[in-house]
Order: C-alpha cells, then structure tokens, then sequence
C-alpha cells in the first residue's frame, strides 16, 4: 500500500525535475548559444533571387535570372526556367536528351560548359557528326526524386526528349526523399518540427548532431526502400513515354575520399566500410534486378582523385575534372543507345521516302 502511494510522487518528481532541466537548458541557450529560426525554403539554394517558391515543386529556378553562383560561377536561368540555353521546338535532325537530377546535374559549383551535360553534349557532337544534340539541364540544387518524376512529367511534351539521363546521389538523395512532402507543408528546408521551430536548445542539438544523421538517414533501411520505390516511378514514367534512360550513382564526397573524413576512417578501421555504401549497393541491386541501365561513377572518380582533385576542396560536389569523369562515364553507356536512336529515325526517313511521302 505503501509503495503505491509512493510510486505517483516519485513519477511527478521526476517529471518536474526533468522539465526544470529543460526550462534550464533552453534559457542557458537562448542567453549564451541563441539559434537562427529554421531557414525558409528558398534559403541556401544560391543567390538571391535565383530560386522562388513553388507549390508542387517546392521550389524552382526563376526565369530571366542572371547572378553569381557558388565559386563565383555564372548562373542564367532561361525562360523556360533551365540553367540552359533557350530551346524552341524540337528539330527534325536534333536528339534530345533530358537530364534530370539536383546541383551536381544544375553543375553548383562550375560554369554551364563545365557540366557533365554539356561535356556529355560535345561529346556526342564529336562521335556522331552531323547529328544535332542538346542535353537539356533541368537540375535544381536541392531536388531529388520526387522533383525529379514532376519534372519528366512537366517537362516531356513541351521538350520532347529522346533519351534520359536520371542521378541517384549518395550524399542526401535518400534522406531529402523522406523530407519532401513535409518541406512543401512547413517550408522549411529542413523541416523541425514544433519543438524544433520554437525550440533554440533543440535546434543546437539537431545542428550538433546533424552530421551523425545524415549518415544513417542516408542509409536507413526504409529510407532506401522508399527511395527504390520513387526510382520504379521514375523508370515507369520513362518506359511508359518510349524515352530509354541511364541512371546514375554519384557517390558522396566521403565515397570518393574516405582518407580525407574522419567517421570514414573510423568506420573502415572497424570494418564497417561497407556500411559506407549502403545506399550506393542496395540502389544498384534493384537497378540490376529490375533490368535498368545504369553506371555507377564512384570507381572511377575515386580512381582519380587519388591523383587530382575530382571534388572542392571546400564543398561537397564535384570540380570540372569530376564532372568530364561522369561524363565519360554516362557516355560510354550512352553511346549505344544514341546510336539506336539515330538509325530508327535513318529508316523512319527511309520508310517515308518509299512511301512518297515528304520526309
């Protein structure tokens, strides 16, 4: 009967004590350690005025912008809202080719030219001479897959690709995947939550603890599950329009120089490197099972940064020498599939000259 009684005390006292010691920390916070509100939505995605907000996007590049981007690179946005040239309706005698994905495919970091589409582009140009080709940018910093189907879908009457280049980058795409719906309700562009949005102690906490997150978000079972079933969409929306496709696995900074960050290096001296990959492996195998085309860039961009420099030395994404890497790469798997393109309209115009009709 005692210990009954006691128990309800005991529980009370313990509650209190705990919600002074948070009343506490957030005081000693506020004073000593006071933590911005959560970002907007359109904030860290490049100069001002680039982005503006989007209801189905969440946010998307603003037509006309001209301004500075990261490395104080050009950045022109075109009227169609592309970091591209203009584009009218498809030429008889142009392949087109889509590239969807985030910064690394937008090029953060490097001029226009410099982007693995564009070093994709001339090299095409130079294989198949003769054949007008446009790889047409449609990154945006900070999208992911689900842009990614909006986008194919948005984007497929008006552009008309023939083929579709699609990244899976390993350094967020799984986590920002997971963050998508409730970004577009709290436009934030990190979602907190309520106790993060009034919550100065809780903001320090998750910004301390940010680094350790995003790695197991990035590798979470779930989040990688999800992430397969966005890419099965993906490869729906493309099959269901005839435009054949690449995927490809960018790796993250920590994939392609593991030497240079120290929880790699902690990981692999315990023999949990393969914990590194994760995401990269599991995206892979369903690439394989399901029949999709794909190239995996890690290898090669991790080749050749132990000789040089294929990722910034203060940023996470890849230099101008990593994006001709991937656009090696992509080419090579490329290739074949341009070639099919470019022979069925050969005999499409053959057909039609022996029908006597106008080609």
């Amino acid at each position: 009967m005692v210990r009954t009684i006691r128990r309800p005390h005991r529980v009370l006292t313990v509650c209190i004590g705990v919600a002074l010691g948070l009343a506490l920390a957030e005081t000693l916070v506020r004073l000593f350690a006071p933590q911005p509100p959560p970002a907007p939505l359109l904030s860290g995605l490049g100069p001002d005025g680039l982005a503006r907000p989007s209801a189905r996007y969440g946010w998307v590049w603003t037509p006309g912008f001209r301004g500075q981007g990261l490395h104080d690179t050009s950045v022109v946005i075109s009227s169609l809202g592309l970091r591209d040239r203009e584009y009218g309706p498809a030429r008889d005698d142009e392949v087109r080719i889509i590239s969807l994905g985030d910064s690394f495919a937008f090029g953060a970091g490097v001029e226009l030219d410099e982007t693995y589409g564009k070093v994709l582009e001339r090299m095409l140009r130079e294989r198949f001479p003769g054949v007008t080709f446009s790889v047409i940018n449609t990154g945006v910093v900070g999208w992911s897959q689900p842009q990614m189907i909006l986008a194919f879908q948005d984007w497929r009457v008006r552009l008309r690709p023939d083929l579709a280049v699609a990244t899976f980058v390993a350094a967020n795409d799984v986590q920002e995947n997971g963050l998508f719906a409730e970004r577009l309700v709290q436009q934030v562009k990190t979602p907190l939550g309520v106790l993060g949005r009034h919550s100065d102690a809780v903001r320090l906490l998750l910004k301390v603890l940010f680094p350790v997150t995003r790695l197991l978000a990035n590798r979470s079972y779930r989040g990688i599950a999800d992430t397969i079933a966005l890419f099965r969409q993906l490869e729906g929306e493309l099959k269901a329009a005839g435009v054949p496709y690449v995927m490809v696995v960018i790796p993250a900074r920590h994939q392609i120089r593991p030497r240079g960050e120290p929880g790699a290096v902690l990981l692999e001296a315990v023999g949990l490197e393969g914990f590194l990959f994760r995401q990269n492996r599991m995206i892979i195998e369903h690439f394989v099972r399901d029949g999709v085309a794909y190239v995996d860039t890690a290898p090669a961009l991790g080749a050749r940064d132990r000789i040089e420099p294929v990722v910034f030395d203060d940023d996470t994404h890849t230099n101008p020498l990593g994006h001709a890497i991937i656009a090696k790469v992509v080419f090579d798997k490329l290739e074949p599939m341009v070639a099919g393109v470019i022979e069925r309209r050969g005999a499409a115009r053959r057909a039609r000259g022996t029908s006597g009709r106008p080609p």
